[in-house]
């Protein structure tokens, strides 16, 4: 690279990630954000539009836009799969919400491969954590007043809805005990919020190199943790789960751990597609009956309602086995009897299997393991550790909602970036040794000679 370009990648670099920081911040206290700016809050969709087109023309300059294609395209297949949905105006609005969040998980990615090439961190990018700190505790904190007062900080009436017509959410109750959303429009986004900060804190715990380091990130894990179970949104439990085992695995034996990550990731999937076949009421029944007896979160009534959603999606693939090859959408063009999308689905497994078939469900599953198999050098292992985490963290959340819908999927989509973005210097590097072997045709004509 020439010094002008050096000297411009210096430039634009650590600019496109603080206005991706900044993105980032205007979608992290929705409820509050929709409360006081009302319509204006969507402003943030066209900094997100300038920070995404800004993206991809700086890795098109640096040669880099291919390569990203190569490794990411897969992603692009939940908006495609949805294209008869966009079209049926009955599904379109929640088929272009989909697709948005897609989007993000591309600009995301793109913001973890830039975090990882970013030579130089000043005090934009400190005072970036910072803020993003004070906010997590905000909501903590927040969700705590709820909790103690018994009452919310923002109202939401039955049927009421965002500036675009996206449903806010209703103050719901729960065994007698108020659903906890802090400065979210919704307990399921609350509940998301914590359990990703919470997950932060088992991932740094286990990285941790002192009893002090130790000690702070169980106690913001155990402090976020205990927010999700008070909050009364218990399908984020699932995935809080997964990442407290692998955290026992990582404290227990950390080389197994290390050895052994793909396959920890492995043997979530496969809990996780064994409870979306056989349903989880009876599940929480059996946890109910020996463990949270007295507590609202016991309560199984929503989970075998869930079940019994399962139980239509999968008499939906007997009815149209066509489903499982075109996927609901693209089938829906053949057969009206299926429905162009499925309300409710509660299970990122089944939803993905539904609107994109076999292929796509496939699909996802492969570009997560071609992330995470590769093994890391000695400069990426934490990154690695880290995405283990927050990959068993949404997998396990998926079991009972659509996760990758959340905004608790952000550290994994950026440690997904990071990572790729080790292998792109690895390449890289490679090509550039090679090339600078290669004989010259002047040294070839010498030799000739």
């Amino acid at each position: 690279m020439s010094r002008s370009n050096r000297l411009d990648a210096d430039i634009w670099l650590p600019r496109l990630i603080i206005l991706g920081w900044i993105v980032i911040f205007l979608n992290l206290p929705s409820g509050l954000l929709h409360h006081v700016l009302g319509g204006m809050v969507y402003v943030r969709e066209i900094v997100f539009v300038l920070h995404l087109g800004l993206s991809l023309w700086w890795l098109a300059r640096r040669g880099q836009l291919q390569w990203m294609l190569q490794h990411s395209w897969v992603i692009l297949i939940v908006p495609i799969m949805l294209a008869p949905a966009v079209m049926d105006p009955d599904y379109r609005f929640e088929a272009l919400r989909t697709c948005k969040w897609s989007i993000y998980w591309i600009d995301w990615i793109i913001l973890g491969h830039f975090l990882r090439l970013n030579k130089s961190w000043g005090t934009w990018f400190r005072i970036l954590l910072a803020f993003t700190a004070i906010e997590l505790t905000a909501e903590l904190l927040a969700g705590l007043w709820e909790w103690h007062t018994g009452d919310y900080l923002f109202k939401n009436e039955w049927g009421e809805r965002t500036a675009l017509g996206v449903f806010k959410g209703n103050d719901q109750v729960l065994e007698n005990q108020m659903r906890i959303h802090g400065l979210q429009r919704d307990v399921f986004s609350f509940a998301n919020l914590m359990a990703m900060s919470a997950v932060g804190g088992f991932a740094l715990f286990s990285l941790s190199k002192n009893a002090g380091q130790r000690i702070g990130t169980f106690l913001w894990a155990l402090a976020f943790g205990s927010l999700v179970f008070i909050s009364g949104g218990r399908s984020a439990i699932f995935g809080v789960a997964a990442a407290a085992a692998y955290a026992v695995f990582c404290f227990c034996s950390p080389a197994l751990a290390r050895k052994y990550a793909v396959g920890f990731v492995g043997f979530c999937v496969i809990v996780a597609c064994i409870l979306s076949i056989t349903g989880v009421g009876r599940f929480t029944d059996a946890v109910s009956d020996t463990v949270l007896a007295s507590s609202h979160v016991g309560d199984s009534t929503s989970a075998h309602m869930r079940d019994a959603f399962w139980v239509q999606m999968w008499a939906s693939f007997g009815h149209s086995p066509l489903i499982l090859f075109l996927g609901g959408p693209f089938t829906s063009l053949l057969d009206r009897k299926v429905a162009t999308m499925f309300h409710w689905a509660d299970n990122q497994l089944l939803w993905n299997l539904y609107h994109t078939g076999i292929a796509g469900f496939a699909g996802v599953l492969l570009y997560f393991y071609k992330v995470i198999a590769p093994a890391p050098n000695k400069d990426d292992w934490i990154a690695r550790r880290a995405l283990v985490f927050f990959l068993a963290f949404v997998v396990g959340e998926g079991i009972a909602r659509e996760s990758m819908t959340f905004i608790g999927c952000l550290p994994l989509f950026l440690l997904c970036g990071h990572y790729n973005a080790s292998q792109w210097l690895q390449s890289h590097a490679r090509e550039s040794r090679s090339r600078s072997m290669r004989p010259s045709i002047l040294d070839r004509a010498r030799k000739s000679t």
